[in-house]
């Protein structure tokens, strides 16, 4: 689970660098614009972003579920009165007259249905309609439809894209079954979204028809191809709260302003993930010492009972191992292990030798860490932790492993043949009857991805 955790945490420190920069070149490009809404003529500014943030979520915060629910009732009557215009339309066709009784009287019956329901409708949400024009309203109801339907469909694409995206960014590959399956789901929603593009560009001509020099919605170019759908970004500026909030704020028409604070909110992101690595370094290092001490300690103990049983043999007292039976035996789960034909002692050496095998183990990863860890230590910790208690142990341990190699490799000769021979003679176990069941600083911090 660890063992790639210190090259992980390197590349992830990597990729949120590249992030910072890549945001923060965008965002010193949009502090260098006029901002259009001060009334000194100063430029955007990083406090501006932030502030029109927090009125954007103070709007709506001030919009209650029923404020949706109310939009969504008003665009199912714009249709219904769609629907029942083209009815009407029906009606007045001279076609009609080639058509039997029975298909005109069901036709004036719909008609009549549906102008009723409409009427009903008109008389529940009328009271409550908004004060700007009528008309646009019903434009606005109908083009923030159209977009969210389509928003959907795009969300969908791109997450059924991630695993390709992914791998590209990674330089990874991926299998051809796989994206056979991939480009099969994401070509199975063409017909569904090329509809829902014909109703949004029929919604916005007829819109741009009505109000010629409305700014709350602009599709450029137009119109909106499944070619161009397809290559959006989620964070398009397409995607523009305007309609969704119905409202003439800066944060909600100014696509400025949108990336702005698309900017702003990313790099709090990345500097939370900075601080993030910061304690995943510092709980992967102290794992990775209090594990080596743990098995340093246990062989020692070991070998401290086993000597006390080779001084108290050689001078024949009775101050050897205590009694395995006795749950106060300190290694009284090793000494009750079911190894048959193996005495105590013999079962105590048996799991040394494991100990010390994990133990040259865990050092060769401390090592394989080493330079990571102190790359990233010098980048994710502030300056008052650069030579804190935790790093000092660390490079102690590095340091006792690097010259301890030799001792450690030694230790695992210490079972003699006979007890080898003893053990290739046990029937183990083998299961088949087992039952199933923070951030400093970072200048200059990418690397060259050739070091990886």
């Amino acid at each position: 689970m660890f063992f790639f955790s210190a090259f992980w945490l390197r590349r992830k420190f990597n990729n949120a660098v590249v992030r910072h920069l890549d945001t923060s070149a965008i965002l010193l490009g949009l502090l260098e614009l006029p901002n259009p809404f001060s009334s000194s003529g100063q430029n955007y500014t990083e406090a501006y972003f932030k502030k029109q943030w927090k009125l954007q979520r103070i709007f709506k915060s001030q919009h209650s579920t029923s404020d949706e629910k109310e939009k969504k009732d008003l665009v199912a009557l714009y249709k219904k009165e769609a629907a029942l215009e083209r009815l009407r339309v029906c009606l007045i066709n001279p076609q009609l007259y080639l058509s039997t009784d029975s298909k005109i009287s069901l036709l004036q019956e719909n008609i009549a249905r549906m102008s009723d329901e409409v009427a009903m409708e008109c008389i529940r949400l009328g009271t409550d309609l908004p004060t700007v024009d009528a008309e646009e309203q019903k434009f606005w109801l109908l083009l923030w439809d159209s977009k969210s339907e389509l928003y959907v469909q795009l969300v969908h694409l791109h997450a059924e894209r991630h695993p390709i995206d992914d791998a590209q960014r990674q330089g990874s590959r991926l299998g051809t079954e796989l994206k056979e399956k991939i480009f099969k789901a994401i070509q199975s929603r063409r017909p569904a979204v090329n509809k829902l593009l014909n109703v949004f560009n029929q919604h916005y001509e007829d819109y741009k028809q009505c109000f010629p020099t409305q700014q709350l919605c602009v599709v450029e170019p137009f119109p909106l191809t499944y070619e161009t759908f397809l290559a959006m970004p989620l964070d398009h500026a397409f995607w523009n709260d305007g309609l969704y909030y119905h409202s003439q704020k800066p944060w909600a028409t100014n696509a400025d302003i949108h990336t702005g604070i698309n900017c702003v909110l990313i790099l709090s992101r990345v500097q939370e993930e900075f601080e993030l690595l910061a304690q995943e370094l510092t709980q992967a290092v102290g794992w990775s010492i209090g594990l080596y001490e743990n098995l340093s300690n246990c062989i020692a103990k070991i070998q401290k009972a086993l000597d006390q049983f080779n001084h108290s043999k050689n001078s024949s007292s009775n101050n050897g191992l205590p009694n395995s039976n006795s749950e106060n035996n300190p290694f009284y789960h090793i000494t009750n292990l079911p190894l048959e034909g193996l005495s105590t002692q013999e079962k105590l050496q048996v799991v040394q030798k494991e100990l010390q095998q994990q133990l040259m183990q865990h050092g060769q990863m401390v090592e394989d860490w080493s330079r990571d860890v102190n790359w990233l230590w010098s980048r994710c910790q502030p300056p008052s932790n650069q030579l804190n208690a935790l790093l000092i142990r660390w490079l102690e341990l590095v340091t006792k492993v690097v010259s301890n190699t030799g001792n450690v490799c030694a230790y695992s000769h210490v079972v003699d043949e006979g007890l080898e021979d003893v053990i290739l003679g046990v029937d183990f176990d083998d299961g088949e009857e087992a039952n199933d069941g923070l951030v400093g600083e970072y200048n200059n911090a990418v690397e060259d991805t050739s070091d990886e």
